[in-house]
């Protein structure tokens, strides 16, 4: 789990470095309000999250879904891969979008297509992926 160029970022690639020499991470860590938690969880925890596959090899622990940010995304990415996801969005207060709406433009992966819609508010979240039968497709709004 070398990286390469030998240097790690202080991020998350500290964590390797963590993980494999675990002598030097032995402190608890204090932060208010939240459980103390050992320097080796929250290595653990961060290698899992953001290097999924080093640490199924090196732990030998199968990552399930919801355990890892970096591995949910790239099922999320491989399973919406022929849908339109959304990758800006707009409120009621621009101009071209109307009260109650969500106006959003979203690609698909498999193609590069972009489109723009509108989503209703209510139903409107993160990741989005538009329905084609639900949701309305319109023209790039001027101006946007």
């Amino acid at each position: 789990m070398r990286a390469e160029g030998g240097w790690y970022e202080e991020d998350c690639q500290w964590s390797i470095a963590a993980v494999v020499h675990p002598i030097g991470f032995t402190r608890t860590i204090k932060i208010e309000g939240k459980p103390d938690r050992t320097e080796m969880e929250i290595a653990h925890e961060t290698l899992r999250n953001w290097f999924p596959d080093w640490f199924e090899t090196f732990c030998g622990i199968r990552i399930e879904p919801g355990q890892s940010i970096v591995r949910d995304q790239q099922i999320f990415d491989r399973d919406n891969r022929g849908n339109y996801v959304v990758t800006a969005a707009w409120g009621d207060w621009a101009h071209w979008v109307p009260e109650g709406k969500v106006g959003v433009v979203a690609k698909r992966a498999s193609d590069h297509t972009e489109k723009w819609f509108l989503v209703d508010k209510a139903i409107y979240g993160q990741r989005f992926v538009i329905d084609l039968t639900r949701d309305t497709e319109i023209t790039k709004p001027e101006r946007p």
